[in-house]
């Protein structure tokens, strides 16, 4: 098993993984590098995997309805990447430009459906840090809608961010709640 997955995976990504549980993600995961400049996901693109940034600093970008490219977050190492498309198998929801030189590992989705199929403890550990990341920016984005709604001079914008924020609310419920 490389050191770096398991320094990287046991204290920032899966906090509490047995040794067992480090070596049997590090096998089921491949090593992917990217240059500064390259992407290492698209927008709208099929799901590869989840991506483990292990090195390094992305850039995340969604396109705009002028085809300009909107800078969301630059986000360093250690974190996951493509999380939300593991998890639903909806195309990426926006782009990874790698800002620097950039090391990971990679869970492809059909090592992740073969761990899921064994009941691994170890993915449902790593399953549960997904979904403290992803709670982490969905705060992150409520706050930025409610600085959207509060500033007066975008009272039109206010209105357009509601219908945006009850549609994602819709979103939200898990299939297995509703009715």
């Amino acid at each position: 098993m490389p050191a770096d997955f398991s320094r990287i995976v046991r204290p920032g990504l899966t906090r509490g993984l047995t040794p067992d549980q480090v070596q049997e993600l590090a096998n089921a995961t491949i090593r992917a590098r990217a240059g500064a400049g390259d992407i290492v996901m698209a927008e709208g693109e099929k799901v590869e995997g989840l991506f483990l940034l292990m090195e390094g600093t992305v850039d995340i970008l969604k396109s705009r309805p002028d085809g300009g490219l909107e800078l969301l977050n630059t986000v360093e190492a250690p974190t996951v990447l493509g999380e939300m498309s593991i998890l639903t198998d909806l195309p990426h929801s926006a782009s990874v430009r790698a800002r620097t030189n950039c090391d990971f590992y990679l869970l492809t989705r059909p090592q992740f459906a073969r761990l899921l199929e064994r009941d691994s403890t170890a993915l449902y550990k790593l399953i549960l840090t997904i979904a403290e990341v992803v709670s982490r920016r969905l705060y992150r984005v409520d706050d930025r809608l409610l600085d959207l709604l509060s500033r007066s001079e975008r009272a039109p914008l206010a209105e357009e961010v509601a219908a945006l924020k009850e549609s994602l609310q819709a979103a939200w419920v898990p299939r297995s709640f509703e009715t």
